[in-house]
């Protein structure tokens, strides 16, 4: 809905129907939140530098985890990432 992200202003009902949409696909999964902060790895954890950051480090662990791929335009979640060759396949960085 951020119309700095989008380039477009978009209604909450119109965000939310594609919404609705998007999880009704035969392929959609729903990962519950499983563990706290405190069980996340501690590799990623130990990169998050700010409070703006632990929510993506939730998604990116959770991902990991999970074995599928945080979609993002934040490039900044790269750095929560580490050099681990192993977890590059866990983060999908959205062209903007």
């Amino acid at each position: 809905m951020q119309p700095a992200v989008v380039k477009l202003p978009m209604l909450q009902s119109d965000v939310m129907a594609l919404l609705k949409q998007i999880t009704a696909h035969e392929q959609h999964q729903f990962w519950g939140m499983d563990h706290g902060v405190g069980g996340m790895d501690e590799s990623i954890l130990g990169r998050v530098f700010g409070h703006h950051q632990l929510t993506d480090a939730y998604l990116l662990d959770l991902s990991i985890r999970m074995g599928g791929r945080f979609a993002t335009l934040d490039r900044r979640v790269v750095s929560l990432l580490g050099a681990e060759p192993s977890r590059q396949e866990a983060l999908a960085l959205i062209p903007v």
